[in-house]
């Protein structure tokens, strides 16, 4: 039913300022205050993979079609591409 709680967990995160989800909605992908991303299953809130911390914050992020790439735009005017599980 709508307006229904499908899940959740507890992060180690202070907070998170992006949140996106890949385009078959199984990956849930956080950036916190602090610069780190952060991969989720959605089906089991489990951890994919954690990207580490950057240096300046992260201002956007999208995945590629086919949720193998995602791409990541920060302050400083650097875009980066990571593979991603």
């Amino acid at each position: 039913a709508q307006g229904q709680e499908v899940h959740s967990w507890e992060t180690s995160s202070e907070g998170y300022h992006k949140l996106i989800f890949s385009p078959d909605e199984t990956i849930l992908v956080g950036a916190d205050y602090s610069g780190a991303i952060t991969l989720w299953n959605v089906k089991t809130g489990k951890v994919l993979q954690t990207l580490g911390q950057r240096k300046k914050d992260v201002v956007t992020l999208a995945f590629s079609p086919d949720n193998r790439t995602l791409a990541v735009a920060l302050a400083d005017k650097t875009v980066y591409l990571q593979r991603v599980k």
